[in-house]
C-alpha cells in the first residue's frame, strides 16, 4: 500500500447547512462537513476508508482524475478540491478497531 494518495473531490456548497463531498474516481464515496476545515477532514476519512478497503481486498486503485478536466463538469456552487490522505496512521487506526 502506498503511504500517501491525492485525489480530487467535488465540494458542493448548494446544500444548506453544510458542504457535500463526492469523489469522481470513487462512485458512492460520499461524505459531508459543516465548514471547509471539517469538510476536508471528512473527505480524508472517506477517501482513506475507500482506499484501505480497495487495498485490503486486492482491488485496483484508479489513477486520479485530472482536476482541470473536472472543471468543465462542475455545477454552480461546486468546487474541485485536492484531498491528500496519509495511509499509515489511517491503517493503524483501522487495525486497532
Amino acid at each position: 500500500m502506498r503511504k500517501k494518495y491525492v485525489y480530487p473531490a467535488i465540494f458542493d456548497y448548494s446544500e444548506t447547512p453544510g458542504i457535500s463531498i463526492s469523489f469522481p474516481d470513487f462512485p458512492g464515496c460520499l461524505s459531508e462537513g459543516d465548514d471547509n476545515e471539517h469538510t476536508i477532514s471528512m473527505a480524508r476519512d472517506a477517501l482513506g476508508g475507500r482506499l484501505y478497503i480497495l487495498n485490503r481486498d486486492g482491488e485496483n486503485i484508479p489513477e486520479p482524475s485530472d482536476p482541470v478536466k473536472l472543471l468543465s463538469v462542475l455545477e454552480p456552487m461546486q468546487a474541485v478540491t485536492l484531498i491528500d490522505v496519509n495511509m499509515q496512521p489511517f491503517s493503524d487506526m483501522l487495525l486497532e478497531a
